[in-house]
Formats: structure tokens, C-alpha cells, sequence
């Protein structure tokens, strides 16, 4: 995942916990990934849609916000 350069800090919920929590997101991410078919796809993502990417991938690297 690249990034852009503006960056902002956001309240975001999680089925983990009960509680919100403050997470330093990136505006704007160019995603690189697989499609069903096994070709390499890359996508820009913003806004809302961006932080909830950077949201799961924090699980898959095992941080809990």
C-alpha cells in the first residue's frame, strides 16, 4: 500500500472492542492486490473508503484500534 501525504487522525469503532479509539489515517492510499482471478489489480482509494482499508489492514498485521 502507498500513501499520499496528508494524513489525519480519526475516531474509529471496532467490533474488537467496545470503545472508540483515535488511529492516524493516510487521505488518499494506492492499493496493489489480487482479483479472484489471480490478476494484479492496483486501485487509489479516498476518503471514508481509504480509512476503513487502512482500518482492516491494521488487523491483518495484528493491531486492534
Amino acid at each position: 500500500m502507498k500513501t499520499g501525504d496528508k494524513r489525519y487522525t480519526a475516531e474509529e469503532g471496532c467490533l474488537c472492542h467496545s470503545t472508540q479509539k483515535k488511529a492516524l489515517r493516510y487521505e488518499k492510499i494506492k492499493v496493489s492486490y489480487m482479483d479472484c482471478s489471480g490478476k494484479k489489480k492496483i486501485k487509489t482509494y479516498e476518503g471514508f473508503c481509504a480509512q476503513i482499508i487502512q482500518h482492516e489492514l491494521d488487523h491483518c498485521d495484528g493491531i486492534l484500534i
